[in-house]
């Protein structure tokens, strides 16, 4: 079903993004050094590959969301189904700005550009005086074309419970091994 921006609030997104954050968390909690950097498949992602990538996503989106913000060009976007990001049955290249590093990193290393990156989210989410400034300005998006920047939020936290499913997917291949 589709939100209005009548029923959404910039809290209740943000307890959703920390949710998911701590799910995330809790799965690589028990994993060393060694398991976050060993590939399921060749053609796979390491975990601490999806956490830098995750990073470099959200990384981005908060400097877009600052961006738009400050030119604040009035455009009311409608509100799309973001549904789709969670179907994996669609794989999708990232683009080659948003690709992991093929660097070994610690666990910790990982888990520190995570939280930089949401950090620097948070900022900028709480910077907003009037959300109205979320639903009321908006930026391409290279699938669902135009979405408001609260949208380009929600997006960001699909995005990583898409990730969340892969990370355990690789979870269970390393762990089986």
């Amino acid at each position: 079903m589709l939100q209005s921006n009548m029923d959404v609030s910039l809290e209740s997104l943000v307890n959703s993004l920390q949710s998911t954050r701590s799910t995330l968390l809790s799965e690589i909690e028990m994993l060393n050094d060694t398991e976050v950097n060993i590939k399921p498949r060749r053609d796979k992602w390491s975990i601490i590959q999806i956490l830098h990538h995750l990073h470099l996503v959200e990384q981005s989106v908060t400097s877009a969301l600052v961006y738009a913000l400050q030119k604040n060009e009035r455009n009311t976007t409608p509100f799309k189904d973001l549904q789709l990001t969670l179907d994996r049955t669609h794989k999708r290249e990232a683009p080659q700005q948003m690709e992991p590093t093929e660097t070994l990193m610690k666990k910790q290393q990982g888990i520190q550009l995570l939280e930089h990156s949401r950090q620097e989210l948070l900022h900028a989410l709480h910077s907003v005086i009037d959300e109205k400034d979320l639903f009321e300005n908006g930026l391409k998006h290279p699938i669902f074309n135009e979405l408001n920047l609260y949208q380009w939020v929600q997006f960001l936290e699909l995005h990583e419970q898409r990730h969340l499913t892969q990370l355990k997917e690789a979870k269970h291949a390393i762990l089986q091994r």
